[in-house]
């Protein structure tokens, strides 16, 4: 399984919420931090990258650009 970026969000809690949500449409997600916000001192704070499988990326693309989760549609993947 080949995974593709789908999408850079602010924290957390909104990474978690995109993930449920596309889990609930059978999309398995994987959440990372940013390189660069791989710190253990920061805690659970900072933005998050989502990955999803190359083979779900257009149907995760297009459920997400539906749904009001991600308020800045410029925040994903191509």
């Amino acid at each position: 399984m080949k995974l593709k970026k789908l999408v850079t969000v602010d924290s957390l809690f909104t990474a978690e919420l995109i993930e449920k949500f596309l889990e609930e449409q059978g999309i398995p997600v994987v959440i990372k931090r940013p390189d660069m916000f791989d710190n253990p001192y920061l805690g659970s704070t900072g933005p998050r990258e989502l990955y999803v499988n190359e083979l779900d990326f257009e149907t995760a693309k297009k459920l997400l650009e539906k749904s009001k989760i991600v308020e800045n549609r410029d925040n994903l993947e191509e």
